[in-house]
């Protein structure tokens, strides 16, 4: 008996006692002395070995915390009873974890009540009641007027008491919008509340806010391509559109009421100490707006660009219709610095030449009326030459035009006088005033001080400037028969001017081409060719080199700066753009 009460009280599980005690035993018990049997003997060993047990459990119980069988349930929830052996309570250490079930019912409350605007019991549920998460929920709703939050819990981890979730949220006006974050769950039961609760990656001193989202018309060609991707377009001519939206240099600025439609709304992180966006969560775009067409050709501009990447210097190259004065093509090179193309002013030389032959026209010339070439002739005390390869001599208007006859031309200036010269230069459009809504120059011709003067604006040197752009609408006249204004947007009043001896310009500039300073373009795929050379002197040494002419509807201009000689720099430089275009 005594061996099956050691296995029972060793075991600790009391069934095993009935297994060391055979039916003899419990009868040779009964007849024991002192008149008390084994059975009751082991019944009072039994129960002792009871209250041994249960003590043992209890004090098992005590080390985790709680009390009662469910002894993990217990050691991850914080108990408020007393301990059991003192009579005065005190509070029990804080557990190193949270039960996974109460911290999501905990995490999953805080986004209940987010989603009924709750905004109390949000903040009832923080862990630090010093973090304003009321105030911090209701303002957002208020900022990005939110009508109605929709939260998705995920699967807390037991370990970290994280909860993910993914929310939407719908502002009014614009439309829903969603991401996914994060609840944690401190071992106190509570949200251990922050910045990236709300968004992930918020940090202090950043929020959700509504911006701006200028809704805004593209700038196309005359097909509808986008000219937005070509550099020299978007930097000398498009210009640029600010941080609120709104245009500040070129057509942006010139055509804002245009091209600017009702703004749309972007939700964003932003510091709302300096507006700064960081990130935009989610946009929704204002109402489309049509686009500014432009009187651009692509196809153009990329043979000017093209032939440009020739060029030994700065360079320009700009091309117009030749019937309506549609700018087709503005070309730099480089992109960067001075847009010459539209903006620089600089002395014609020869090309202004053709102003000169159309008021010795309009004065009763004729292409073919005799005039002398003499190799050197003196103006005011100054003496001018000419080039080299002219052969002085006698020759014809055409004859002195197509070799770039400086003195000839000195001395048909001087009989046609300065008010002719004046009058033609206006009716070629000099002196009209910035020709585009953008930074640009026409030309100029001044009233000369001076016999000298005089005598060099006949050969378009002296005080007359113009830019490529004038230059490439004065072709285009002479092929039209009439200026008309360089436009790049449809004008309706765009201005025209009636030229003087169109069809005998036209005849000598083909002459330049096919007998003269010209031959460089002779040559050419597209058609026949007309153009006039020009080599302007500049002040200091050096020339400015010029091609301007034009093949079917394509008038041009071609300018190198100090590029010396037009027929050596400037003309392989349009032969190369009528090439381009030819081929693209």
């Amino acid at each position: 008996m005594s061996s099956g009460y050691r296995v029972a009280h060793n075991s600790g599980e009391l069934g095993d006692m009935g297994d060391g005690v055979s039916d003899a035993d419990w009868d040779q018990g009964a007849q024991s002395a002192g008149g008390v049997s084994r059975r009751a003997q082991l019944i009072v060993f039994g129960a002792a070995a009871l209250v041994i047990l249960a003590a043992a459990v209890w004090g098992l119980s005590s080390v985790f915390g709680g009390r009662g069988p469910n002894l993990a349930s217990q050691a991850a929830a914080p108990s408020s009873a007393p301990a059991p052996t003192s009579p005065t309570p005190s509070p029990s250490p804080s557990p190193a974890f949270v039960d996974p079930a109460q911290a999501a019912d905990v995490a999953i409350d805080f986004l209940r009540a987010w989603e009924a605007n709750d905004y109390e019991a949000m903040q009832a549920l923080a862990a630090d009641q010093t973090d304003d998460v009321a105030g911090a929920y209701s303002g957002m709703a208020e900022r990005l007027a939110i009508t109605d939050v929709v939260v998705t819990p995920g699967t807390l981890d037991p370990v970290t008491s994280v909860l993910p979730y993914d929310v939407t949220v719908t502002l009014d006006g614009a439309g829903p919008a969603s991401w996914s974050s994060a609840v944690t769950v401190t071992p106190q039961a509570r949200v251990a509340w922050s910045a990236a609760t709300v968004y992930p990656g918020l940090l202090p001193g950043q929020w959700l806010d509504r911006v701006p989202v200028p809704s805004r018309g593209d700038i196309v060609d005359r097909s509808g391509a986008s000219v937005s991707a070509d550099p020299d377009l978007t930097a000398n001519l498009i210009g640029d559109v600010g941080p609120d939206g709104v245009g500040t240099s070129g057509l942006q600025r010139a055509y804002e009421d245009v091209l600017a439609g009702p703004p749309g709304t972007a939700l964003a992180v932003t510091n709302p100490v300096t507006a700064e966006v960081i990130t935009t969560i989610e946009q929704w775009p204002g109402a489309p707006v049509a686009p500014l067409v432009t009187t651009l050709d692509l196809r153009v501009q990329r043979a000017a660009t093209a032939a440009l990447a020739g060029a030994a210097g700065r360079a320009a190259l700009v091309a117009v219709d030749t019937g309506s004065g549609d700018v087709l093509a503005i070309a730099n090179n480089p992109v960067e610095g001075l847009p010459a193309a539209l903006a620089g002013e600089y002395p014609p030389g020869s090309t202004f030449k053709i102003v000169t032959a159309s008021a010795a026209l309009r004065a009763g010339f004729a292409p073919g009326s005799a005039v002398d070439c003499p190799a050197s002739l003196s103006a005011g005390g100054r003496t001018f030459s000419n080039a080299s390869s002219v052969v002085p001599g006698p020759t014809t208007l055409a004859g002195a035009f197509a070799v770039s006859c400086n003195t000839a031309f000195i001395e048909v200036g001087r009989q046609v006088g300065t008010p002719a010269l004046l009058a033609a230069g206006e009716s070629f459009g000099f002196g009209f005033g910035p020709p585009l809504p953008v930074a640009s120059v026409s030309g100029s011709v001044p009233e000369p001080d001076s016999d000298v003067v005089a005598a060099a604006d006949a050969i378009g040197q002296g005080t007359v400037t113009a830019s490529p752009l004038h230059m490439a609408s004065v072709a285009a006249a002479v092929a039209n028969g009439a200026w008309v204004q360089p436009h790049v947007v449809a004008c309706g009043e765009c201005d025209s001017r009636s030229i003087s001896g169109a069809a005998g310009l036209r005849d000598m500039m083909r002459q330049v081409v096919t007998a003269g300073s010209g031959r460089a373009v002779a040559g050419v795929r597209g058609g026949p060719v007309h153009g006039k050379t020009g080599s302007a002197q500049v002040a200091g040494g050096g020339a400015h080199a010029w091609f301007v002419g034009w093949q079917g509807s394509v008038a041009f201009a071609v300018f190198v700066e100090f590029g010396g000689s037009g027929a050596e720099s400037a003309a392989p430089l349009a032969a190369a753009f009528l090439t381009e275009l030819a081929v693209g």
